[in-house]
């Protein structure tokens, strides 16, 4: 009896000895939950810090291999402008010399579709607003185009200067509505390159 009330004033009875096991239990088991949420929360935060430097790494990426493909296509457009006018001097002169304005003629043919090819080219990166800045460039490039050819041919035919002047003039009006429309092409590209990745990604693209 003398035991068992001092057990009883101490909490050492059977019963007490149960619960404070089971408190000991409980409290160990709720540190290890613990520490396994912290080092799961952890492992998630990490993966998702990989994920947001990889998706930025592969961004950085994309708007490279864009800005690339834009510089290209009006340094080629650049290229056929030049060479365009160069060949139009060349028709444009008192006495024409029929094989530099053939020569001329053959470069500007070369750089024609150097730069068609290159359009493709952009057509694959996009987005949507570049596309449609190419393809308006495209008819005026043709109107110039053939307006070239037309005062080549004639100056291959001993047209007369007053003939020739004519075209050349004709000439210039298209190339100066080709080089407005690269102005705009190169416009919509900047805008392209600034915008952040997220919006970027949001973008559609040319079906």
């Amino acid at each position: 009896m003398l035991f068992s009330s001092w057990g009883a004033t101490l909490g050492l009875t059977a019963g007490g000895l149960v619960d404070q096991g089971a408190a000991a239990v409980l409290g160990a088991a709720v540190g290890v939950v613990g520490t396994a949420g912290t080092s799961l929360l952890t492992f998630w935060g990490l993966r998702w810090q990989t994920r947001q430097q990889h998706q930025s790494s592969v961004d950085q990426w994309r708007r490279g291999v864009r800005r690339d493909v834009y510089v290209q296509f009006l340094e080629r457009e650049q290229a056929w402008s030049r060479a365009a006018l160069d060949a139009i001097n060349a028709v444009g002169k008192e006495e024409p010399n029929l094989a530099e304005v053939t020569r001329a003629g053959d470069e500007c043919h070369k750089r024609w579709n150097d730069l068609q090819f290159m359009r493709e080219t952009v057509e694959l990166e996009g987005p949507e607003s570049i596309i449609s800045a190419s393809e308006a460039m495209l008819p005026l490039e043709q109107r110039a185009f053939r307006a070239l050819f037309v005062a080549i041919d004639a100056a291959r035919d001993s047209a007369g200067s007053e003939e020739r002047n004519r075209l050349v003039e004709a000439f210039v009006e298209c190339n100066n509505e080709q080089a407005a429309a690269a102005r705009r092409f190169r416009r919509a590209a900047r805008e392209v390159l600034d915008m952040p990745a997220s919006v970027m990604a949001g973008l559609p693209r040319h079906s």
